[in-house]
């Protein structure tokens, strides 16, 4: 697709201060798990997602401060409609959580000793979901039982041989594909490149049924359904047990309420904040998470991000 071809707009976006587009970038650095090509600036970032079923490029690039943020977004596609842009700000707004409010998270965070040199350093940080639900959906069973290395390939193929690719000012975006791309692809076969993509039997067929599955889940359901209704609807999707649906309703979803305590690391990550490194009891951990009540995951994310930076 030549640039030349592409209409292009821009318009303004206020993120709910404080909002530090710093980071959302030093996050995006280090995490590779959604697959798709970014491109990391200077105080910019750039790639690519599906709306309507089809790529756009995103060009974010900071031009305020985290008391007074804003951004400036360029959006190039083959087509562009007052709907398609519309569906493309609710997606970005989404997927960097430009509308969450972190005062009340922060009010409580300000009263916890120990939590404050985690506050200090990732002030203004608002957590960067997925490209899509589906996304976190295909990373949350990508990952199980497999090194983080061979996961962000298998990721990356997903793109390369499900997804689309727009290029803009020379550069290649590939998107990460929509659930019922892994069940009707042009050319080859949708499960022979799921296959080459995974190079497990397993987890292909696992990712079939998961495709299938999700192209009859509706998302703003998962959005405002309550937190166990919402977990018992991504359970549902097989080969998704509770640490993987957790997941997704943190990381995918963007649902703080609950503190996933399947997570393997999160004991671990706790002391290091909490008890200089000495294992806390899990009962003492959910007391601490108790404490930040609907904003628990949010705090229990903070945790993760500080301590693995």
């Amino acid at each position: 697709m030549a640039s030349t071809k592409l209409q292009m707009t821009s318009l303004t976006l206020l993120p709910k201060a404080p909002f530090d587009f710093g980071h959302t970038l030093t996050f995006l650095e280090e995490h590779k798990a959604n697959g798709i090509v970014r491109k990391i600036l200077e105080n910019e970032l750039r790639f690519a997602m599906n709306i309507s079923g089809k790529p756009v490029s995103f060009f974010v690039k900071s031009m305020g401060t985290p008391k007074k943020p804003r951004l400036e977004l360029t959006l190039h596609a083959k087509k562009l409609n007052d709907d398609i842009i519309r569906q493309a700000k609710e997606q970005l707004i989404f997927y960097l959580s430009l509308d969450d409010d972190l005062t009340p998270f922060y009010k409580l965070a300000d009263k916890d000793e120990a939590f404050k040199p985690v506050l200090r350093k990732l002030y203004g940080y608002h957590q960067v979901k997925f490209p899509s639900i589906f996304t976190s959906v295909c990373w949350a069973l990508v990952t199980q039982r497999t090194p983080n290395s061979f996961a962000y390939l298998t990721m990356q193929r997903f793109c390369e041989l499900l997804g689309d690719a727009i290029t803009v000012d020379g550069e290649r975006y590939t998107t990460f594909p929509e659930a019922k791309r892994f069940l009707d692809s042009r050319g080859l076969n949708a499960r022979d490149k799921v296959l080459i993509a995974t190079n497990n039997t397993r987890k292909t067929d696992r990712l079939m049924e998961i495709a299938k599955a999700y192209t009859s889940v509706d998302e703003n359901y998962l959005k405002r359904a309550s937190y166990d209704e919402a977990l018992r609807t991504v359970k549902k999707l097989k080969g998704l047990g509770q640490w993987s649906a957790e997941y997704v309703l943190l990381r995918g979803l963007g649902r703080y309420e609950r503190t996933g305590w399947t997570d393997t690391v999160i004991l671990e990550s706790i002391s290091q904040i909490y008890t200089g490194g000495f294992r806390i009891s899990e009962g003492d951990a959910k007391k601490l998470a108790e404490y930040y009540g609907w904003y628990q995951g949010l705090w229990f994310h903070y945790v993760k991000v500080f301590v693995n930076d």
